[in-house]
């Protein structure tokens, strides 16, 4: 079915109503709070709060697996993968708008440019381990995918960089160190279980057959 230019801003302007923006914003927001607390009192030590910032900001994208009915979205019929770019664009704009506030908000507080650069392997890392784990919990008929999602994405990122202090060399570690690359490589894992977990079965199953 072709999908007309109309049809997208009329299905844009349902999703911008049923997606979790304000969720996604409030826990970038509730993640940035340690870093403007930091940012007003010493602003020589940013670095606990720009970990805290990285991993709830990053975790807030797996409210975009939260899904409504078709018929609550839009007048207009479009398949699931525009509805699922649709949500991805208002989350990651969301995630970028307020992240972008909260640095800009945490420079003036400590009259220095703050930066978030380096951290954005851990960022990418929780973001994928949250959509990852809201996808498993929609797959299983969760109604709000994204507050499974969202929480155990920050706990499992928390945990790793725990087991990092117990077994370092390899586990990536929250602080900047040799190691803490290898969040490129937690992300990696789970977008490929996003990847797996987010497929048709009947798909798979057809695969499989030929």
């Amino acid at each position: 079915m072709l999908i007309t230019s109309r049809a997208i801003l009329v299905a844009g302007r349902g999703m911008r109503r049923v997606t979790a923006v304000g969720r996604t914003a409030g826990t970038v927001a509730l993640g940035g709070i340690p870093l403007l607390v930091a940012a007003a009192r010493d602003a020589h030590n940013l670095s606990v709060g720009t970990t805290i910032a990285a991993i709830l900001g990053g975790a807030a994208a797996g409210w975009l697996v939260d899904d409504a009915p078709g018929e609550v979205i839009t007048p207009v019929a479009i398949g699931p993968t525009l509805r699922r770019a649709l949500r991805a664009v208002y989350v990651i704009g969301a995630i970028a708008a307020t992240s972008w506030a909260l640095v800009v908000g945490a420079s003036r507080l400590a009259d220095a440019p703050v930066t978030m650069e380096t951290q954005v392997p851990l960022m990418v890392a929780s973001a994928s381990v949250a959509v990852a784990i809201a996808t498993i919990a929609h797959r299983n008929g969760e109604p709000a995918a994204g507050a499974w999602g969202v929480p155990a994405s920050t706990f499992a990122v928390v945990l790793v960089g725990g087991l990092a202090l117990r077994w370092p060399g390899w586990l990536p570690t929250l602080a900047d160190g040799p190691t803490f690359a290898h969040w490129w490589v937690v992300a990696a894992i789970a977008l490929a279980t996003v990847f797996i977990a987010g497929a048709d079965p009947g798909a798979r199953r057809r695969a499989w057959k030929r």
